[in-house]
């Protein structure tokens, strides 16, 4: 019985290697103790001890728990970068200075060399429309981020625009490290206080569905064209619009938008955009988004905000979005207006 978490975790050769390396890097970035809450260092001496050599030594460790917790993700790769994201967004489940530090996650992630960016490009058959469309591509990105990187480029109309050019086989590494990630959170269950406080497989199984939201760039670009039709009214509010024939699966092509990120404060106030206007507005469009249309953004976070001049509140990334029936939008307005009641 005590076993039958770790023969999950144990189905092929290739997630016993997974595991491990998971293991040595948060051992390396001086996380020994979480290992040693899953148990599992004695599972895998017990029953894999030809694959397990001596553990490391942890680096000595001056950076804070976040850093390491951040570096620690970053070296992991795309789904463990994700995982920190949606974590910088709870300060109520961790620490808000280690919730600050992944908060450099949302979109300052080790870019790939533009020459892979390239070759995805190139497999998803745009190379006849790049030549036909595009003047320029920049090769160093302006933002990187678990999934995807975004290049801008210029058309030959003159209009700027930005790729979001998905990582290469970001799609088979998520789904082994989420099976993954269900037998560590299967191991964290059996120790009642991190259950009852974090209910590990609760939350990966959320992380799961919005991950595979973000897979599909065809579908993100619908939801945009969707929410640029929802705000079309709305001069305080916009989002950008999409380049369909320079989109695939993979490839996502939109409008170029130069915006300050919202949690900049400095840049905003350097800017003379007034705060409160932007916070309404920001909060408007959501309450819409939910109350009046059942479709909303369902990550937003800082880095899928920008403020534009004149204090419009510019959303990016639509990859994980909600939708809410009419029955749940009822509930809600009771409930609202029962608290300001």
């Amino acid at each position: 019985m005590a076993l039958q978490p770790i023969r999950r975790a144990i189905r092929t050769y290739a997630n016993v290697g997974r595991l491990r390396r998971v293991l040595v890097v948060l051992i390396r970035h001086g996380m020994g103790d979480v290992v040693r809450r899953l148990h599992i260092d004695y599972y895998l001496r017990l029953s894999l001890w030809w694959l397990w050599r001596r553990a490391p030594r942890p680096e000595p460790q001056p950076r804070r728990l976040g850093q390491r917790i951040r570096a620690a993700l970053v070296e992991l790769g795309p789904t463990f970068v994700k995982l920190g994201q949606v974590l910088s967004t709870r300060p109520d489940l961790i620490p808000a200075d280690v919730a600050e530090e992944l908060a450099g996650l949302q979109d300052q992630v080790p870019a790939e060399p533009f020459e892979t960016v390239m070759e995805v490009i190139r497999s998803e058959g745009l190379t006849d429309a790049f030549e036909r469309e595009i003047e320029h591509i920049e090769p160093e990105p302006i933002a990187a981020a678990s999934m995807a990187q975004a290049h801008r480029a210029r058309l030959r109309t003159g209009e700027e625009i930005v790729l979001k050019v998905q990582r290469p086989s970001v799609s088979e590494v998520l789904r082994s490290d989420i099976r993954l990630l269900e037998d560590l959170a299967a191991l964290l269950e059996r120790d009642e206080e991190i259950r009852d406080l974090f209910r590990p497989t609760e939350l990966v199984r959320q992380f799961e569905r919005s991950v595979e939201q973000e897979l599909d760039f065809r579908r993100e670009g619908r939801t945009m064209d969707r929410f640029r039709e929802i705000h079309r009214r709305n001069a305080g509010v916009h989002v950008p619009a999409v380049h369909w024939s320079l989109t695939t699966d993979r490839v996502l092509a939109m409008e170029f938008v130069d915006g300050i990120k919202i949690s900049d404060t400095h840049a905003l106030d350097a800017a003379g955009c007034d705060r409160s206007l932007v916070a309404r507005r920001t909060v408007d469009a959501m309450l819409q988004q939910i109350n009046e249309d059942g479709l909303f953004h369902g990550d937003p976070h800082p880095g899928n905000l920008r403020v534009l001049p004149g204090d419009v509140v510019c959303f990016l990334d639509f990859g994980i979005v909600g939708r809410i029936d009419a029955d749940t939008q009822q509930q809600l307005t009771d409930f609202l207006l029962a608290i300001v009641n």
